[in-house]
C-alpha cells in the first residue's frame, strides 16, 4: 500500500489472533512473456509524463488527500521516534535480472507482506519506480519502503490473503489480495480493503517501474472505517468517542468528552485567573471556557447519577 496510512478499502476480514500471510489459488507464471507481443506495445504501458507522477489511480478531493499527506507524516514521526531506518537494499539501482529472477523476488516480497510490513528487499524493482494507489502517487523505492515500514509498526493482527498472481497478456503481473489489520491507536479501528495491484516490467531489465494498486471500494469508505473501533462492544471511553464521530451522534460524542472537556476549560479558567492576579488582566477566551467547564461538569453530575450515559468519566 502506498499509503499509510492509510490505509487502509481492502475487505475487512475477521479478526485473527496472530498474524496470518497467505498465498492462495495461486496461478502458474509463465516462464517467458506471451509471443507475438510486440515489444515496443509493452513498452508503452510504462508512463512517461512527468505530470503523471503526482496524480493518485483516483480524483480525490482536498480532504481525502490531507489524510493521506497526515498519515505519512504521522508514520514518519511514529518511525523516527522509534528509530527506524530506511531500508537502503534498492538503493543501487539494478542492471536487471532475467525474467524468473523478476518474478521469484515479486513472490518473495508478498510472501513477506512487503506492502504492509515493508520487510520485503524489492530487488525486482526500478529504484526509481512509480507507486500509485487510490490516494497519491510518488516515485522512490525508498519512500515506498519507508510509509509501508512505518505503517507496518502500527499494525495487529494483520491478514493478508492473495487469491490471483497472474502474468497479463501483455507481459506484466497482477495480483489481487485481501488485506485486514487493527491500527495501533487508542480506539483500535480496523483498516481492511481488497484490491489488485499491477507490477509493470520493464521489457529490457524486467525490472517493476510502476506499481498501480486499485482497492474494491472508494477510499473514503476506507478513512470512514477508521473512525470506527473494532471492538463490538465497547471498553473504553476512545470506544464510545469514535464509534459517536463514526455515527454521527453529537449528543454522544459530548457524553463522551465532557470528562476532557472539564481538565481543558478548566486548565484554561485556571490560567486566567492567574494572569489576573499577576498582570491585571485575563484570557480572552476565559468565559467561552467557563462555560465548557460548566457545561462538562453538569454533564459529568448526570452521568455519575444514571441521568445521562454515554461516556466514562476518566
Amino acid at each position: 500500500m502506498v499509503s499509510s496510512t492509510a490505509t487502509s478499502a481492502r475487505c475487512a476480514c475477521g479478526p485473527s489472533k496472530a498474524s496470518q500471510h497467505s498465498i492462495s489459488q495461486v496461478r502458474k507464471i509463465g516462464s517467458h512473456p506471451p509471443t507475438g507481443t510486440p515489444l515496443r506495445i509493452r513498452h508503452t504501458l510504462r508512463s512517461t509524463n512527468p505530470k503523471d507522477d503526482d496524480k493518485p489511480t483516483e480524483d480525490l478531493g482536498l480532504g481525502l488527500k490531507s489524510v493521506w499527506v497526515g498519515a505519512e507524516i504521522l508514520g514518519n514521526v511514529v518511525g523516527a521516534a522509534k528509530g527506524n531506518q530506511p531500508s537502503t537494499s534498492t538503493s543501487v539501482r539494478q542492471q536487471g535480472l532475467s525474467r524468473e529472477q523478476a518474478i521469484e523476488s515479486i513472490r518473495k516480497d508478498y510472501d513477506v507482506s512487503y506492502f504492509v510490513s515493508g520487510q520485503g528487499d524489492l530487488s525486482a524493482y526500478d529504484p526509481d519506480c512509480r507507486f500509485a494507489d487510490p490516494f497519491a502517487s510518488f516515485r522512490g523505492t525508498e519512500r515506498f519502503q519507508r510509509n509501508v515500514g512505518n505503517l507496518g509498526g502500527m499494525l495487529q493482527d494483520v491478514q493478508l490473503d492473495i487469491s490471483e498472481f497472474s502474468e497479463t497478456a501483455d507481459g506484466n503481473l497482477k495480483t489481487k489480495w485481501r488485506f485486514s489489520a487493527i491500527l495501533d491507536l487508542p480506539w483500535k479501528p480496523r483498516l481492511a480493503a481488497a484490491g489488485g495491484t499491477m507490477h509493470i516490467l520493464d521489457p529490457n531489465t524486467n525490472l517493476v517501474v510502476e506499481h498501480i494498486e486499485s482497492w474494491d471500494v472508494k477510499p473514503g469508505a476506507v478513512v470512514k472505517t477508521l473512525l470506527k473501533p473494532s471492538a463490538k462492544i465497547p471498553t473504553s471511553n476512545w470506544d464510545v468517542l469514535f464509534n459517536s464521530i463514526h455515527d454521527g451522534d453529537l449528543s454522544g460524542i459530548w457524553l463522551a468528552s465532557s470528562s476532557n472537556v472539564i481538565k481543558l476549560t478548566g486548565a484554561v479558567v485556571v490560567l486566567s485567573f492567574v494572569l489576573k492576579l499577576v498582570t491585571g488582566n485575563g484570557l480572552d477566551a476565559w468565559p467561552v471556557a467557563a462555560a465548557g467547564f460548566v457545561a462538562g461538569l453538569i454533564t459529568e453530575v448526570l452521568k455519575i447519577s444514571g441521568v445521562a450515559q454515554g461516556g466514562e468519566s476518566n
